[in-house]
């Protein structure tokens, strides 16, 4: 490996070091899946895809944060990266997998989404969470979501 990487510096350089995500990046690496639904709930996750587009918009632009207090008693404000929302729907930082939006009916008005980071799907109920209210709002429910996670709550 290390004499292939002498071999082509500059490609080794490029595919290890750091790079910003996009959001078409995040974007393509989560695919809607609209099957067996009805007209009526297609609609709404329609509505739920539009909304996380939106979403990870905003997260690009920096415009995604969270305010918390660590142990210290200082209050920190963490801002959202495209990197996170991958961390948090596949368990990669890395835009480098296929993975699935899918929308199951809700047997709640409060239920949260569900992450699978193995089979890489995330799982919307079409409930009021989501669907209720302005993009702003499915912002602010999203981003919670993302940082009340057990094992990625902010540090």
């Amino acid at each position: 490996m290390f004499d292939l990487m002498k071999s082509f510096p500059e490609e080794a350089i490029a595919s290890l070091s750091h790079r910003p995500v996009t959001y078409i990046e995040v974007k393509e690496c989560f695919t809607p899946k609209f099957d067996s639904l009805t007209s009526c709930e297609r609609q709404k996750a329609a509505e739920i895809v539009f909304k996380f587009n939106q979403f990870l918009k905003k997260v690009e632009k920096e415009e995604m944060s969270s305010s918390y207090v660590p142990i210290d008693g200082t209050e920190e404000t963490k801002v959202l990266n495209l990197g996170d929302v991958l961390q948090f729907g596949s368990g990669s930082r890395f835009p480098n997998f296929q993975g699935e939006l899918r929308f199951c009916q809700a047997d709640s008005p409060n239920r949260r989404l569900t992450v699978n980071t193995c089979a890489t799907i995330i799982t919307f109920p079409l409930n009021n969470r989501y669907l209720h209210g302005k993009t702003q709002k499915f912002c602010e429910v999203l981003l919670e979501d993302i940082y009340n996670n057990l094992g990625f709550g902010l540090p």
